[in-house]
């Protein structure tokens, strides 16, 4: 190692000469990495060569000429030390801070993880110099929908629909991997100190999980609520309306007739009106109000999608038996999909269901990246296996090295390696709307049983030809191919 440089505005990066100004930092400084987390540069700032400093302006740091790590001025804090002087303390973020700065308005149905990766980066990232890199992720999420949510965030959804990861890197390249892919080649063995900690902290072996309400599947010709009585002209359905309905009338008897349908407050001149998520349908005023003063009762009916409450659990029954139910809730708005929702639940469980090793050790060269599997092996300890690199913390040792501190997670189960998630959700409490109801569901065994086995035989059959006569002793051969036994 040699002497470290810190360059502020211009350009800079892997192979690239810097063209910003070079600034003289303090001795202490701090570099706090943490996985699917942003980087932080901590230091103070003793000479500024008259560089320009504050937030939004990028920054390169390197050692000699070997570019180490780049990022955003987030803030600065400037102090007055005497009559001409001022120090600056300055809180900087990785590149990946690029990624929470454009609003994402966009919605995806029946894509790749890494379709859509794709495409938050052409339409939203890109503009900040930010391009593609790993990006094989081939889980398709059935719908989800971002009504302007920071990219950054978006980011963090998709991650949770599988052990994933995500990072954009000091060259802006933005990679959506496996956490548990890559395992580093190198054993742990320069450690200057070595430590183990075991928690429960965020254990759980019941999982609940709610999303957004789904559609039913199409319900047809379902009558409406109340009947007509001369007087009404508000009719409701059995659930909230999912997508525009058909609304049909039978005026005395004539035969159903389809009326026109409208958005209520959007639009007018329709015989009747509905609301997105309300179970209310409104007869516009001009229309003939529906009676049972007829000879024949008027009636309305309606066919529709419906929205029901997304609701789904999962539990580890073996931990279940051990330790007794340890249950717990998440809500997630963009689960729109039963399916979506029962992956997301499973997710979160594999990584919750285990207890937590974690272990920290401090070395000298960096050897191990935020995000890669380490081996590491310690009888003393009773520590053996490969452990997640979850955070790396970087001091200088000197003016010319640098110490390397890591917390690591075990990797049994993914059980643990869940410290870095749990803020990443959404508050764990249940939030009811005015038309919402509470669903608890209870497990139940039911057992079961067949009437009858059935033993089927597969031959190859004999085919006719010249020398091939019918008898009562010739069966298309008698040998079979395969069996099997099916039950009913």
């Amino acid at each position: 190692m040699g002497l470290r440089h810190l360059y502020i505005g211009g350009t800079g990066g892997t192979g690239v000469t810097p063209t910003g100004t070079e600034v003289q930092i303090g001795k202490s400084w701090t570099i706090n990495q943490r996985i699917n987390n942003k980087d932080t540069f901590s230091f103070t700032i003793e000479d500024d060569n008259s560089a320009t400093i504050e937030p939004l302006i990028e920054l390169y740091f390197y050692d000699d000429t070997t570019y180490i790590w780049g990022g955003v001025i987030k803030t600065v804090d400037i102090e007055k030390v005497n009559p001409n002087r001022v120090i600056y303390s300055v809180k900087a973020e990785d590149f990946t801070s690029l990624t929470e700065r454009p609003l994402v308005v966009r919605s995806y149905e029946d894509e790749t993880i890494s379709t859509i990766i794709n495409s938050l980066i052409t339409t939203y990232f890109s503009q900040y110099g930010v391009t593609e890199g790993t990006n094989t992720i081939t889980t398709v999420i059935n719908q989800i929908t971002f009504n302007y949510e920071n990219g950054d965030n978006v980011l963090n959804q998709l991650k949770n629909f599988g052990n994933f990861q995500w990072n954009v890197d000091k060259d802006k390249v933005l990679s959506f991997t496996m956490i548990n892919t890559t395992t580093s080649t190198t054993a742990l063995t320069d450690e200057l100190s070595l430590k183990k900690q075991l928690s429960a902290d965020n254990y759980r072996n019941t999982q609940y999980g709610k999303g957004k309400k789904k559609r039913t599947e199409y319900l047809e010709d379902k009558t409406m609520t109340p009947k007509p009585d001369g007087k009404t002209r508000e009719f409701f359905s059995n659930y909230p309306i999912a997508k525009e309905p058909v609304i049909e009338t039978n005026v005395n008897g004539a035969g159903w007739v389809t009326k026109t349908v409208g958005v209520r407050g959007l639009q007018t001149d329709k015989d009747f009106y509905w609301s997105y998520n309300d179970t209310q349908v409104s007869q516009d005023e001009d229309g003939t109000v529906l009676t049972d003063a007829n000879p024949t009762d008027d009636e309305i009916r309606i066919s529709y999608y419906g929205l029901i409450p997304l609701l789904v659990v999962s539990s580890d029954t073996s931990e279940v038996t051990a330790h007794g139910a340890v249950e717990n809730y998440i809500y997630n708005k963009h689960l729109e999909d039963s399916i979506d929702a029962k992956n997301y639940v499973t997710t979160l469980l594999d990584k919750y269901s285990n207890d937590a090793d974690k272990i920290s050790f401090t070395i000298q060269q960096k050897t191990y990246e935020v995000g890669v599997q380490i081996p590491i092996t310690d009888t003393l300890l009773n520590i053996s296996g490969d452990f997640l690199a979850e955070s790396c913390t970087w001091t200088p040792r000197g003016a010319n090295a640098i110490n390397y501190t890591y917390g690591v997670l075990d990797g049994v189960a993914l059980g643990g390696w869940e410290e870095f998630f749990k803020n990443l959700f959404a508050p764990e409490v249940i939030e009811l709307d005015d038309q919402e109801v509470v669903i608890r569901i209870y497990e139940f065994d039911e057992p079961t049983d067949h009437d009858g086995e059935y033993y089927i035989e597969v031959t190859t059959p004999l085919f006719p030809s010249n020398s091939l006569y019918p008898s009562n002793s010739l069966y298309p051969n008698s040998t079979p191919t395969s069996t099997t036994t099916l039950n009913d």
